[in-house]
């Protein structure tokens, strides 16, 4: 599933729409046909449903797609003082979706996946922006990305789950210049992400979870980003 128009990371979506496709470019589909621009999309662990961004509403909000009865739920609505949620991820165990949800700051937030009982996991206070929540495949760390406002360096962040009434978060002591977009592998050795060398382009890398062996693995001269692995394929 994937999201078009899409003019890059920094596109608003204003007019975008969601598409499924197979993995050999057959089978095109609009999923949406009335879309109120349509982004951030995240598949359910069971393949059933897709969590995403809309601008359908008057902010960008969190709703939820059930394929088989071609329905779509409002899980987390921006009102009040939230400006906008974003990036929903599902947990690859439980009930669980975190998403980013921005009310003065952007911090990292879980609700369930009938949008019940929202929580913010993490405050970093006014000097940070927290952004692109990842899981790890066994469900027990989240990873996410953080910035100071007003600064280019992006680094690595990481919160324990069931420790996440402590609403703490601890900085790694490993990033690139520049890291966004996580994504763990399936078996949960390594970690696939956006970077920006020292080139000024966007590109995609590779490295180990503990943040060795780094390998960037794209080169060409356009911007690269939204990177995510092939699933495990069964025998």
């Amino acid at each position: 599933v994937f999201t078009s128009p899409c003019g890059g990371p920094d596109d608003d979506f204003e007019n975008s729409d969601l598409y499924s496709v197979n993995v050999d470019g057959t089978g095109l589909k609009l999923l949406l046909p009335e879309s109120g621009g349509d982004y951030d999309p995240a598949w359910s662990p069971d393949g059933k449903r897709i969590a995403f961004t809309s601008r359908r509403t008057s902010r960008p909000s969190i709703f939820v797609l059930d394929l088989a009865a071609n329905t779509v739920t409002l899980l987390f609505e921006s009102t009040g003082n939230f400006s906008e949620a974003r990036s929903p991820a599902w947990s690859p165990f439980n009930n669980q979706i975190l998403f980013v949800a921005t009310r003065g700051i952007t911090e990292i937030w879980a609700m369930t996946d009938t949008g019940k009982s929202p929580i913010q996991l993490v405050y970093s206070g006014l000097e940070y922006v927290n952004f692109d929540p990842v899981w790890s495949p066994d469900g027990q760390f989240v990873r996410f990305s953080q910035r100071r406002v007003g600064r280019s360096a992006v680094w690595l962040s990481q919160l324990v789950y069931e420790e996440r009434e402590l609403m703490t978060a601890k900085r790694l002591p490993f990033f690139p210049s520049w890291i966004e977009n996580v994504e763990y592998s399936p078996d949960g050795l390594w970690l696939l992400y956006e970077s920006v060398g020292e080139d000024g382009n966007r590109d995609i890398c590779v490295m180990t979870v503990d943040g060795e062996n780094i390998t960037r693995i794209t080169s060409d001269p356009g911007a690269d980003f939204d990177p995510t692995w092939r699933p495990i394929q069964s025998p």
